[in-house]
């Protein structure tokens, strides 16, 4: 048993996981059990992976972030496999982005009581990024990441072009590949600095939804019509204003 946790520990620590050496051996004793012996070492790399994928890396992972991530400005260098817990577009008003998983869509008038809806934030610690929750050119994601002992946020600094919003399962692994910027505990990310693994988290993928997260945001639950100032969907979208801020 000894020699096998050893050789899924080192197998996993190539791929920049570094996990509790207790759970290798919990997942190697529970594929034994369920296949009534020790399949061969690539097999069970194979079972030990996607096994990650679906974990809380809450419960099974070493923290690996440096502490001096939340002191002022940062290079992070190297790799580090993380879990997503969330990801919300700020680029997009909160509310827009709620009403259009009701199926309806804003109409922005401009009025003073919008604007101010628009500036709260889900707390304070998010201050600095209430701001853009106004309409701006393009997606901009904000991800809750946690390498299992602390938790940062990351944010989509330059567009990741290959990967969409709805690729970021609550859960999800991702690998951060340095050099990377950060500034006061927030990671910018661009392009080449972030690659998605895949996976998930059961007990995320409800209190984590978009629409769970909107709510969270604007204060508000799923059944209560936030403002009035809504219509259907229709293929008339040419009345339809955003607000468009400039990204600093």
């Amino acid at each position: 048993m000894e020699s096998y946790t050893a050789s899924c520990y080192e197998f996993l620590l190539n791929k920049s996981i570094i996990v509790q050496k207790i759970w290798i051996e919990a997942c190697i004793e529970w594929v034994q059990e369920e296949q009534k012996k020790l399949p061969l070492k690539h097999e069970l790399f194979s079972i030990l992976y996607e096994q990650w994928l679906m974990a809380d890396l809450r419960e099974v992972a070493e923290g690996v972030l440096p502490s001096s991530l939340n002191k002022g400005t940062h290079t992070l260098n190297g790799l580090f496999a993380l879990q997503v817990n969330s990801a919300v577009d700020i680029g997009h008003s909160a509310y827009s982005q709620l009403q259009k998983t009701k199926g309806q869509e804003i109409i922005d008038t401009g009025n003073e009581d919008i604007n101010e809806f628009f500036s709260k934030g889900a707390n304070d610690k998010a201050s600095i990024i209430d701001t853009k929750w106004k309409e701006v050119s393009s997606r901009m994601l904000l991800l809750d990441i946690t390498d299992g002992s602390s938790t940062v946020e990351a944010i989509e600094y330059q567009p990741f072009k290959e990967i969409n919003q709805d690729s970021f399962q609550p859960g999800c692994k991702v690998l951060i590949k340095g050099p990377v910027q950060c500034r006061n505990n927030l990671i910018l990310l661009k392009q080449e600095n972030i690659q998605l693994l895949g996976g998930n988290v059961e007990s995320l993928l409800e209190s984590n939804t978009i629409e769970n997260l909107l709510c969270k945001v604007l204060k508000t639950d799923h059944d209560t019509d936030i403002k009035p100032n809504v219509r259907s969907e229709s293929n008339n979208k040419g009345d339809i204003k955003k607000e468009t801020n400039e990204k600093v």
